[in-house]
């Protein structure tokens, strides 16, 4: 959904707001909006200052459902409350920052996503209520539910990220449990019974041939229908009849970690499929029970190979059906050596003890995402022998700022005159340590590498890559 013909008008909705989709959005929840993207929106233009923008939202549902009560009618509500740009009042802010103050080791205590959270929650009840005085909650299905687990990657409010899924692995973004698994409340008054509690395996995919079959309304016969109908379970008189549910995520995102993949659910157990992610481009599988191991720790591909084969079988047969974009090996993907990857203008190999970086370029570096968790004051020393030329730098990405910056290097000036020399360089890591990068020169040439070391201000050996020279 977005700017025309993506819009909601152009696939089955009769209004929309905010128009557009895409206004106000960033970098603001709060009145004043930004001037130009609300010049033509009165209802925002002229909100009163400090006014949250989900409201506004909430505002403008209540009145197209007063428009349409006596009769049928849809209201697809997203919040833009918990999604970034992470923004409460200020009172709320300060009273969950005393509330996470009482909790220093809880892992869910972000003041900022607390009070925002308090904001969806009021906004729901301001919608609520607003059902119940126009009669309509008898007859009226709510569906509460998210379309991705809590964000993990950035950090907001006492350096912390957003949320935590524990006892969930990772978040949004991802393929495991914490990206996916989400909150699903179903109300219906009189038919659904309150408080009760289902363990079956449901999908957002499912909510369409649901909401059609509840509204006693027919698909019609020539609409391919990829989901099944959730009231056997709702209703509590039977059980969902489908073999599998699957989830194909074919993308890469760098905050995260992810790398494109698909999993299949049948049962309790999870096998997650990774193209292309060993170090030969042959897919990578991960299988979980989750009845045992709802934190997907323990991989047991290897343990059950029958039980993966036939689960990745009917990943074969989904991707089939349903004509999955899947991404194909890279042509100029090079292996990581010795636990290091280079970059597109270098060459690794290990010969004679030594790692041996090749450079055809102007931009030759190697990379490690396998580093010590720690954080401070660090040395990175290096034993290397240089027929290259220009500078060398020593990069590092953190846990809180997960990419290679200009702003996280030093620079160092090595010799190149083909002989061993040993370099130190000290930085400072703000953040638990995710990545390491080396820059041995910066034009074409050959550097011989005798070791690498990570150690400590008080000098403690923290990790050592000898490449057995």
């Amino acid at each position: 959904m977005g700017w025309s013909p993506y819009n909601p008008e152009n696939h089955g909705f009769d209004f929309s707001f905010p128009p557009n989709q895409s206004w106000p959005g960033p970098p603001n929840y709060f009145a004043p909006f930004r001037k130009d993207a609300v010049k033509d929106i009165p209802e925002l233009r002229d909100a009163p200052e400090g006014k949250h923008i989900d409201e506004i939202v909430v505002e403008q549902a209540l009145n197209f459902i007063r428009q349409n009560r006596s009769r049928p009618f849809f209201v697809n509500l997203w919040l833009f409350s918990v999604h970034a740009p992470f923004q409460g009042r200020e009172d709320l802010i300060a009273k969950y920052r005393q509330k996470a103050e009482q909790m220093p080791d809880n892992p869910q205590r972000n003041p900022i996503m607390g009070a925002m959270i308090e904001a969806m929650d009021s906004c729901i009840g301001m919608f609520l209520r607003g059902l119940e005085e126009m009669g309509l909650m008898e007859n009226t299905i709510i569906v509460f539910t998210s379309d991705n687990g809590g964000n993990m990657y950035d950090r907001i409010g006492l350096g912390l990220p957003p949320t935590n899924n524990a006892p969930l692995r990772n978040g949004k973004a991802s393929l495991y449990e914490g990206g996916t698994r989400v909150p699903l409340i179903v109300v219906w008054k009189g038919r659904i019974k309150p408080n009760s509690i289902s363990d079956a395996i449901v999908s957002s995919i499912d909510f369409f041939p649901t909401l059609v079959e509840a509204a006693g309304a027919k698909v019609p016969k020539e609409h391919v229908v990829d989901g099944v109908n959730l009231l056997p379970v709702l209703l509590g008189h039977g059980s969902l009849q489908r073999e599998a549910i699957f989830c194909h995520f074919p993308h890469y995102i760098p905050a995260t970690g992810t790398v494109p993949g698909v999993w299949v659910r049948k049962g309790d157990w999870k096998l997650i499929r990774f193209f292309c992610d060993n170090d030969d481009q042959t897919d990578r599988f991960e299988l979980y029970n989750l009845r045992d191991d709802i934190g997907e720790t323990t991989n047991l591909a290897d343990k059950y190979p029958e039980l993966m084969r036939e689960l990745n079988a009917l990943i074969d047969r989904h991707l089939q059906e349903t004509q999955a974009l899947v991404p194909i090996k890279n042509p100029n993907y090079r292996p990581p050596v010795a636990g290091w990857q280079p970059s597109q203008d270098a060459r690794l190999s290990l010969k004679g003890g030594m790692l041996v970086v090749e450079s055809i370029g102007s931009d030759p570096f190697i990379f490690t995402n396998d580093v010590p968790k720690v954080q401070g004051t660090l040395i990175v020393k290096v034993r290397m022998a240089s027929k290259s030329k220009g500078i060398a730098q020593v990069n590092w990405a953190t846990e809180k700022e997960r990419q290679f910056s200009p702003q996280r290097k030093v620079v160092f000036n090595p010799i190149h005159d083909g002989q061993w020399h040993e370099y130190e360089v000290r930085f400072t890591c703000d953040a638990p340590l995710l990545s390491l990068r080396l820059d041995p020169c910066s034009a074409p040439g050959v550097v011989q590498i005798d070791w690498i070391r990570l150690v400590s201000e008080d000098g403690k050996l923290l990790r050592a890559w000898e490449f057995d020279g």
